[in-house]
C-alpha cells in the first residue's frame, strides 16, 4: 500500500494506492505533524510513500515521514521516470505538472494527451503517444483574474464565478464574470482545437480545482480525473521500486 503527498501551498492533499486503486484522504491544512501520524497509526498496511512538494512542509512532517519511510522518494528533477521530459529548463518545470502527466500518460497509454490543471495557475501540457513530455504553458486562472481586476484598479467589485453568466454582460459584475470566464474558455478551447489539427486523435484530460467547472462549460469531450496527479504519482513511484529491483539483480 502506497502513501501519495501532494504538498502545495495551501493545503496537503494525501491519498492512498492499493492494487491500483485510489482513495483520496482528507486533505490536511494543520501546521503540525499529528494528521500525518494518525494515517500512519491507522493505516499499518503502508509500506511506501512518494512526495511531490510545490510549498512548504507542515511543521514536523518531513522528519516524520523520513523516519518511518527510510526508502521515502521525493519527486524531483532528477527522479527516473517512465515519460521522456523534452523540455529546456527541466530543474525549474512543476513536479506537479510532471506527476499529472505520467498519471495521464498511465490512465492513456499510446495516446496523444493534452492535460489541463484548473488550478490557481492553469497548465495546458501534452505528451506524445510515445510517452514525450513535449512543453506546454502557464495561464492565469480564474481566482488570479478575478483578484487582479480588483486589486490593479479602483472601481472594480471582486468577484466570483457562477454557472449562468452569458457571453456578454449587462452590469459591471456580470461584465467580470463573464469577461473572465469566457476568456479563459476560449482559451481553452482554441489550445484544444489547435493541438488536435496538429495531434490526431488528441485526448484531453482535466485536473485541479477548477476543472469540473469548466470542463461542463467546453464543447470538446473531455475526461475529467480529479485523482490524475495521485495516479501520477503512484506511477513513479511504482516505476522506481521496479527500477531498484532491477538493478539489485
Amino acid at each position: 500500500m502506497n502513501l501519495l503527498i501532494d504538498v502545495g501551498n495551501t493545503q496537503v492533499k494525501l491519498a492512498i494506492a492499493h492494487s491500483g486503486e485510489i482513495q483520496r484522504l482528507p486533505t490536511v491544512n494543520s501546521s503540525n505533524a499529528r494528521p500525518l501520524r494518525e494515517i500512519l497509526k491507522t493505516q499499518p498496511e503502508i509500506n511506501n510513500c512518494i512526495v511531490v512538494q510545490s510549498g512548504l512542509f507542515p511543521g514536523g512532517w518531513k522528519e516524520e515521514l523520513h523516519n518511518y519511510f527510510p526508502g521515502l522518494l521525493e519527486l524531483k528533477p532528477t527522479t527516473p521516470l517512465p515519460l521522456e521530459i523534452i523540455y529546456k529548463t527541466k530543474e525549474s518545470l512543476g513536479m506537479d505538472r510532471i506527476a499529472s502527466a505520467v498519471g495521464a500518460n498511465y490512465l492513456f497509454p499510446g495516446k496523444n494527451i493534452l492535460v489541463i490543471d484548473g488550478g490557481t495557475a492553469i497548465t495546458v501540457n501534452l505528451i506524445s503517444r510515445d510517452a514525450k513530455f513535449l512543453g506546454g504553458n502557464i495561464i492565469p486562472g480564474m481566482s488570479i483574474r478575478f483578484k487582479e481586476l480588483h486589486e490593479y484598479t479602483k472601481s472594480l467589485p471582486l468577484v466570483k464565478e457562477t454557472d449562468d453568466f452569458e457571453i456578454l454582460g449587462n452590469s459591471t459584475e456580470t461584465a467580470i464574470r463573464s469577461g473572465v470566464l469566457n476568456g479563459i474558455i476560449f482559451e481553452l478551447e482554441g489550445y484544444i482545437n489547435e493541438l488536435k489539427n496538429k495531434y490526431p486523435g488528441l485526448t484531453v484530460v482535466m485536473t485541479g480545482g477548477d476543472a469540473e467547472f469548466f470542463a461542463k462549460h467546453l464543447k470538446s469531450n473531455i475526461f475529467v480525473d480529479l485523482n490524475l496527479i495521485f495516479a501520477g504519482l503512484n506511477r513513479i513511484l511504482e516505476y522506481n521500486a521496479d527500477q531498484d529491483k532491477n538493478y539489485s539483480h
